[in-house]
């Protein structure tokens, strides 16, 4: 479950390509609404551009 996205939301975490573009999508350091965090550690993401 995802704040805006729905039960399974598309994009949860990772790197995504799509048309000469890159996403990165991080499952993030906090809490929402719902104090829970099931089966979804907290993450932080180091992007290096060259």
């Amino acid at each position: 479950m995802a704040p805006n996205q729905g039960v399974l939301p598309t994009y949860t975490a990772g790197l995504y390509e799509k048309q000469n573009t890159s996403m990165v999508v991080s499952r993030g350091l906090g809490n929402s609404i719902i104090p829970q965090r099931i089966f979804n550690r907290p993450e932080l993401v180091v992007v290096q551009l060259n």
